[in-house]
């Protein structure tokens, strides 16, 4: 099935079948997914087409609210034993963090690693890591019903309490 196929059965689809939100109108997540593999974003990445093919064939929807923190290079240092120069961790996959890399709460790992990840506010990701369970807490105070962490380059300061679903699976690393 290419891609044109999936954009057309997902904006030509009726009646109770087509993927809606809360309130009646069609879901963010697909219609994101549709807009991206449309073009309309720029070009994609290999493994955000996949994402966004998984969640058109799949029928992948937003699941909820969550607050989406951002970690960075300085949070995950550790200093090298032979040189003694500070390096990059590695995630809980294995894997070093990239601008592809999101976390989830440190219990849900195993359930969530290498599925992918989209928010609202920053798009497509895939989970990677994880982060302490007492983030939860803190998302439900700021009215989420999740926490995410999404991985940057540079500190990132904005945490946006956004749309989101967790979905399909990668098939990296696995």
């Amino acid at each position: 099935m290419n891609v044109l196929t999936l954009i057309i059965a997902a904006l030509t689809m009726t009646g109770p079948a087509t993927p809606v939100g809360i309130d009646g109108k069609p879901d963010a997540l697909q219609v994101c997914a549709a807009k991206a593999l449309h073009g309309d974003f720029g070009r994609l990445k290999p493994w955000q087409t996949t994402g966004y093919r998984q969640a058109l064939s799949t029928g992948a929807t937003v699941q909820g609210t969550a607050w989406v923190t951002g970690y960075y290079p300085y949070e995950c240092m550790r200093r090298d034993r032979k040189t003694g120069k500070r390096v990059l961790c590695n995630t809980r996959s294995g894997r070093k963090p990239t601008l592809r890399s999101a976390a989830v709460r440190y219990d849900a790992f195993n359930d969530h690693v290498f599925q992918f990840c989209w928010t609202g506010a920053y798009g497509l990701r895939v989970v990677e890591d994880s982060g302490a369970n007492s983030n939860t807490r803190y998302a439900r105070h700021k009215g989420a019903d999740a926490w995410l962490d999404y991985y940057w380059q540079t500190r990132h300061d904005r945490n946006p309490v956004t749309p989101y679903a967790i979905f399909g699976d990668s098939k990296e690393g696995k």
